[in-house]
């Protein structure tokens, strides 16, 4: 297999490419990864067992090309600092990525997949609902009010915790106000924190003492993410699609997936 270096422009920023492709001309179809939250590198060459990488160079093997997008300020692409960029700047990336693989001259542009993991699923939902694509493929991902979601993840947290029932029941709700504040009030952390000091434990245990970021990214992030409709979004989608969820993922729901074929099928 070969692996290509490249970019692509997302309106003013260069952001770094990595394709995994078979050898020769083509052309290939091909599979664009919209990676999940976070700020983690996908040039990932060392070690093997690494699943993105598994995932590229297994696919490379059997004769499909795969483009990762390395997000703004990580590796080689400008930009930001990846943990202070909004969901909006980062999906911009990720919609340019479809055009931009068509356009390559080793890719069957009739053959342009989409796999999206986490809220990369949003963001292939979005793309794949604007760009004529062959299949938009989800992993781990959700498919509800984004508040929602978070509220059933606290749950599956609490339940694979094992903490007892009455200090699970007490998270849950310091959760639902933070983000209730977070989310509908449109409030960053240290404003809430100094609205409602009782949730300064809570925030601290999971974010550490950053008041600007939730899970890692700046909090406007996920307002951004919160504002998106996911079910309107699919219901446009004309693709096939196919959802996958692992048993053992408690980040997301089964449920979730399944909302999803039937929106799709509808």
């Amino acid at each position: 297999i070969d692996v290509v270096y490249s970019a692509l422009k997302a309106g003013p920023i260069w952001q770094r490419t990595i394709i995994t492709k078979p050898k020769g001309a083509g052309p290939f179809p091909i599979v664009v990864y919209f990676q999940d939250y976070g700020c983690e590198s996908l040039d990932q060459p060392y070690p093997p067992y690494r699943p993105i990488r598994q995932f590229a160079h297994t696919l490379a093997e059997l004769g499909v090309a795969v483009m990762r997008i390395e997000k703004p300020g990580i590796g080689d692409s400008e930009g930001p600092p990846c943990t202070e960029c909004g969901f909006e700047t980062e999906r911009a990336a990720f919609d340019a990525a479809v055009p931009y693989a068509k356009s390559l001259p080793f890719v069957d542009a009739n053959e342009v997949h989409i796999f999206g993991h986490g809220t990369g699923g949003v963001s292939a939902a979005l793309a794949a609902a604007k760009y004529d694509v062959a299949s938009v493929i989800v992993f781990g991902t959700y498919c509800r009010p984004f508040k929602d979601h978070l509220h059933r993840n606290e749950l599956r947290f609490a339940a694979v915790s094992g903490i007892p029932e009455s200090k699970s029941e007490e998270t849950v709700a310091l959760a639902d106000k933070y983000f209730g504040m977070l989310l509908d009030e449109k409030k960053a952390p240290y404003e809430i924190l100094f609205d409602c000091p009782e949730l300064d434990a809570y925030v601290e245990v999971r974010d550490g003492d950053d008041s600007t970021k939730i899970f890692g990214v700046d909090y406007r992030y996920w307002q951004e993410l919160n504002a998106v409709n996911v079910d309107e979004v699919w219901s446009n989608v004309d693709d096939l699609v196919l959802a996958l969820w692992g048993d053992a993922d408690y980040a997301s729901g089964q449920e979730d997936h399944q909302r999803i074929a039937d929106i799709v099928n509808a």
